[in-house]
């Protein structure tokens, strides 16, 4: 099997697509075929892993079987809008998909198909509806729901993609009008006025900014175009960075104090009509359901197409980002926690667990530190858990307090500094998000200090010290370095790294020795 990222697995499933988008034959006919080649987008080999025409104990035979983890049933594409009615056939299949006497579960997953339409079940933990369903056209944006053809746990995101990048669309055309009209030194300004308006956007889906403010504020502002949302939203954004209680009268006056840098100089920018109607539809999404993983990229498009070129910046999916987290966190720390025979040896792990310091050197809009905080406060959450119920199993007591895991204990690096506090909104998104999954360890607000997020050049600054290094550095093809970087910073680059280069028609080529 080959690893294929998910850009990959997008231009492969396109390809598919423009291969069988019209097929309207039977399933008899090319139903192994479509398999193998959906197989193969996903950079797996069938015939591998799944069998085709599998008999099953009920007496019917199964179009394809990978053992342990799905069963796939296809039907001609004419019943593409009539799945419902074959529901009932392909979950009979996954009763006797099972094997006690080779000791091998039933399919986790099972797939109804009908070439144009996709059905994805988990039936033995959501046994009454779907987990996905879409088009063939839809699968490139879609692929996770099908990530176990791959071998690898499926995300099921549709949703809160489809939401986050809307909201980022509407917020990006509010950039865009405003910074249209804007001279060169506004430009600042303007975006992380852009910052603070989506914190407050989504503080107030997440009950964090009572009253929604924000809200009331805009539709004065153009109920009476003599107001200016520079000193109204400006003041509110004042509000949020002091203590002071005399600030907070009237629509201002649950207002918490958030600080944290975000609001430390209050952005102070009008808006004309239109602008303020895109802020009314940014603020009627229900940002609790935005992803903060693809957020952060979105906005990460208010640098402009030439500035991320200048950065080497690009989109990473969230299963790319697990394909370095799983390895690096989550499974060597599930396999320590599953081991633990006694409470205190499981409180020294959680001890261990809760010190993590993690570190992306070059850390973009701080994706791959959200996703990692995520998983650490999951693994954390297990671990209580399991010292519960070592406590239980072997009548030996457990601690009273158990340590947490601060967010404060992630680190990145990153050259541009509207970027690095695109990293910090992020966090502070997912700081939210994840204590309302798994519980507060710490306060929520004021946001709390993420200092740990530098701005810098990762190769000419010290990196701080970290137990686990993650990320996605910055590319550039070879072809690109001098336009990118400079004359002087590739010289730089050779002489500090001591690499091997040379220049030709296809570009410069680095070969870095330790130093």
């Amino acid at each position: 099997m080959s690893l294929r990222s998910g850009d990959e697995i997008q231009e492969a499933l396109r390809s598919f697509i423009g291969r069988w988008g019209n097929y309207a034959g039977t399933e008899r006919s090319e139903a192994q075929t479509f398999l193998n080649e959906l197989f193969a987008a996903y950079g797996a080999d069938r015939k591998q892993v799944a069998r085709f025409e599998d008999p099953q104990g009920s007496g019917g035979i199964v179009d394809c079987l990978y053992p342990g983890v799905a069963i796939i049933e296809m039907k001609r594409p004419g019943e593409a809008d009539r799945l419902a009615g074959h529901r009932a056939q392909a979950l009979d299949y996954w009763h006797h998909s099972d094997d006690p006497v080779a000791g091998l579960a039933a399919a986790r997953f099972v797939v109804l198909c009908a070439f144009q339409r996709f059905e994805v079940w988990e039936p033995g933990r959501f046994p009454s509806a779907p987990l996905d369903s879409f088009d063939l056209a839809e699968l490139p944006d879609r692929y996770e729901a099908l990530y176990f053809l791959a071998d690898e746990e499926p995300l099921f995101l549709a949703h809160r993609r489809r939401l986050t990048t809307d909201a980022a669309a509407v917020v990006g055309r509010l950039y865009e009008r405003r910074s249209g009209r804007a001279s060169p030194d506004e430009i600042s300004q303007i975006r992380y006025f852009v910052l603070q308006l989506v914190w407050c956007l989504f503080a107030e889906s997440l009950g964090l900014l009572g009253g929604d403010p924000v809200e009331q504020i805009v539709e004065a502002l153009i109920a009476d175009p003599r107001r200016s949302s520079a000193a109204e939203l400006g003041h509110l954004f004042s509000v949020l960075a002091t203590t002071d209680q005399s600030a907070r009268g009237g629509l201002y006056h649950g207002a918490p104090y958030v600080n944290g840098g975000l609001f430390a100089s209050p952005a102070r920018v009008h808006l004309d009509p239109d602008e303020l109607a895109l802020v009314v539809e940014a603020a009627r999404f229900d940002w609790r359901d935005v992803d903060p993983t693809i957020f952060g990229s979105l906005m990460e498009g208010c640098l402009g197409e030439q500035r991320r070129f200048e950065l080497g910046a690009h989109y990473t999916h969230e299963i790319d980002i697990l394909r370095i987290v799983r390895p690096s966190i989550i499974e060597p720390w599930t396999e320590r926690i599953a081991a633990a025979g006694t409470p205190a040896e499981m409180v020294a792990i959680l001890d261990e667990l809760c010190a993590l310091q993690v570190l992306d050197p070059a850390c973009g809009c701080g994706n791959f530190l959200y996703v990692a905080y995520r998983e650490i406060r999951r693994l954390e959450h297990d671990a209580k858990t399991r010292v519960a119920e070592l406590a239980a199993s072997t009548g030996l007591p457990g601690p009273e307090t158990l340590p947490s895991y601060a967010i404060s204990h992630l680190h990145g690096i990153e050259v541009d500094e509207f970027t690095a506090m695109i990293a910090r909104v992020t966090l502070w998104m997912g700081h939210k998000l994840v204590t309302d999954a798994y519980g507060a360890v710490e306060p929520v607000l004021p946001l709390v200090d993420l200092s740990g997020i530098v701005v810098g050049d990762a190769l000419r600054v010290e990196w701080p010290a970290a137990d686990v290094i993650i990320g996605n550095p910055p590319f550039h093809g070879s072809q690109h370095l001098r336009q990118a970087l400079g004359d002087d910073y590739v010289e730089w680059l050779k002489v500090d790294f001591r690499t091997f280069s040379a220049e030709g028609r296809h570009g410069l080529i680095f070969i870095l020795r330790a130093v």
